[in-house]
């Protein structure tokens, strides 16, 4: 029985042909951040990189591809914070939404674990415990 050409073009098609493990994506490979050729040297790329080895170092290297996103959120988090700072008018309901996926997303790959809820700690807490510095004392309080 002679094959169709449909048949024939299946048989060697890509989809099915077995791969070489070496033969992956540059991204799968470590070689890149990006699928395509973006420079590395952009604010952007650098800003993007650091965020990723800080997830990345703080799960252990687990959940790439979450702290990749997680990542990505977080970069859109701070441009739209910029944009709100410089006075310009921006979409809170996006800010507010990024907000709450950055922090679904933190705790799925463990990054909140062991750090007080903020509504747990007392009203009268020290201000270093909500990430605030303590005002300088007085100088008469000081001697």
């Amino acid at each position: 029985m002679t094959q169709t050409s449909h048949e024939k073009s299946s048989a060697a098609s890509p989809a099915t042909a077995s791969f070489k493990p070496e033969a992956r994506s540059r991204v799968t490979n470590g070689k890149t951040l990006f699928l395509d050729r973006t420079d590395g040297r952009s604010r952007a790329a650098r800003r993007f990189r650091d965020l990723l080895r800080a997830f990345l170092d703080k799960t252990g290297g687990r959940h790439a591809d979450t702290c990749r996103a997680l990542a990505a959120m977080c970069m859109e988090r701070e441009r739209l914070e910029s944009k709100m700072a410089a006075g310009e008018v921006i979409d809170t309901d996006l800010l507010l939404r990024l907000a709450s996926e950055i922090r679904r997303s933190q705790e799925r790959v463990g990054l909140l674990e062991g750090e007080p809820a903020p509504e747990l700690l007392p009203h009268d807490a020290p201000l270093w415990m909500i990430g605030e510095r303590a005002p300088a004392p007085a100088p008469e309080e000081a001697a």
